[in-house]
């Protein structure tokens, strides 16, 4: 029961970082292009790059068209097979079974960010029709799967790792080291925008772009920890640390923004331009902080808050840990509350970007597919989906 209870408190925990990590990109605009490594999708005003069965699609969301970024007549796409497909041809195909570990769509060219090897990854740069393919850089780190990469003022910044190996060839995901970087797409260079970080149980996450600073936060335990232990679950808040972090792209200064896990306001759920965005401990109400002087507001209360992202203008939430398709959404510019009913199975958005944003949709048949819907259909309570991961 104890270890349950324990593999149950982890998947909550990793649940809540990565809600924090992949929730609305809190009003991202369109001289950014996204892409979500874990879903495999690259968002920007053109559309959405997505991978199907290792072949790269694009998605218009607006006419609901999906092709293959292939411009070669007569293709079969047919993706890399070492003993059938061992030279793939295919412009939507990566050589050697490599992976898409990063698709993006920014200044009318798709970017790959691929792992060759291990702890060595190549960035590919190609035409909107997949033609062209070239490489513009290679550097000794990966992509972090957990968050984002995003393309701004001709750059990509991005969180990447390098995996620690035992003698037996072993990694763990919690020995990694951590740094954030950015790649000139003109010239593929790339700059370490912070110092490396390498700690207990560490996680780098929540990667953002506002005007010429950039955000992160970094979390860690004390050697002490160790959650074989029985007790880990009731100590682990006092082995945690929790921090914000902001680095001044201008001068590549880093500072100390905010200690996330003693923070008076609660738990930190998101964040935009101007605020940062809590759910008290007890979960009875949600306050924002603001990034130029930290102070803080009460915004809404309620009963058992769930994490509220931001979605749109305003914070999306539930209550009383009831997940029947019941939401509240509370509008940041009237202050007022509004209930919406949402498909039960539905998850909350893991991307919001212009008029859309993406989830996870239960179909009919138990089946859950990645969709997308613009975002005033999706507060209204409609459920006119764009389905992205169907060729």
């Amino acid at each position: 029961m104890i270890r349950k209870r324990k593999q149950q408190f982890l998947l909550i925990l990793s649940l809540c970082f990565l809600l924090v990590s992949c929730s609305n990109q809190a009003e991202e605009t369109d001289s950014q292009s996204i892409a979500m490594p874990i879903t495999q999708l690259g968002i920007s005003e053109e559309g959405i790059l997505t991978v199907i069965d290792d072949v790269l699609w694009f998605h218009d969301f607006e006419s609901g068209n999906k092709v293959v970024l292939c411009n070669q007549p007569n293709c079969t796409h047919q993706p890399y097979s070492w003993d059938k497909n061992p030279n793939p041809i295919c412009h939507a195909v990566l050589p050697n079974g490599a992976p898409f570990d990063a698709v993006g769509m920014y200044n009318d060219h798709v970017y790959i960010f691929s792992e060759d090897s291990l702890n060595h990854s190549i960035v590919y740069q190609e035409n909107l029709d997949g033609s062209g393919r070239e490489s513009i850089a290679e550097f000794d780190w990966k992509v972090y799967e957990f968050d984002r990469v995003i393309f701004k003022d001709n750059q990509a910044f991005f969180i990447a790792i390098q995996e620690i190996y035992d003698e037996e060839g072993a990694s763990s995901s919690q020995d990694r080291n951590y740094i954030v970087m950015s790649l000139d797409l003109d010239t593929g260079k790339t700059t370490e925008l912070t110092e490396l970080k390498h700690d207990h149980y560490g996680q780098m996450g929540n990667l953002r772009v506002y005007d010429d600073n950039l955000y992160y936060y970094y979390i860690y335990y004390d050697e002490a920890m160790d959650w074989s232990d029985e007790d880990a679950i009731e100590k682990a808040d006092d082995y945690i640390h929790y921090f914000l972090y902001e680095v001044d792209l201008s001068t590549h200064q880093e500072k100390l923004v905010m200690d996330l896990g003693n923070a008076e306001e609660g738990i930190f759920t998101d964040m935009d331009e101007d605020s940062l965005y809590f759910v008290s401990s007890d979960r009875t109400k949600v306050s924002s902080v603001s990034l130029e002087n930290l102070t803080s507001e009460t915004l809404f209360e309620g009963v058992d808050i769930s994490l509220a992202p931001k979605v749109g203008d305003g914070l999306l939430y539930s209550e009383n840990n009831i997940q029947d398709g019941t939401h509240y959404y509370y509008d940041l510019n009237t202050k007022k509350t509004v209930t919406i009913e949402r498909p039960n199975g539905e998850t909350q958005p893991s991307l919001t970007y212009g008029d859309w944003l993406i989830t996870t949709a239960e179909l009919e048949g138990g089946e859950y597919q990645t969709v997308g819907i613009k975002t005033d259909d999706y507060l209204a309570g409609e459920s006119e989906y764009n389905f992205i991961n169907q060729n």
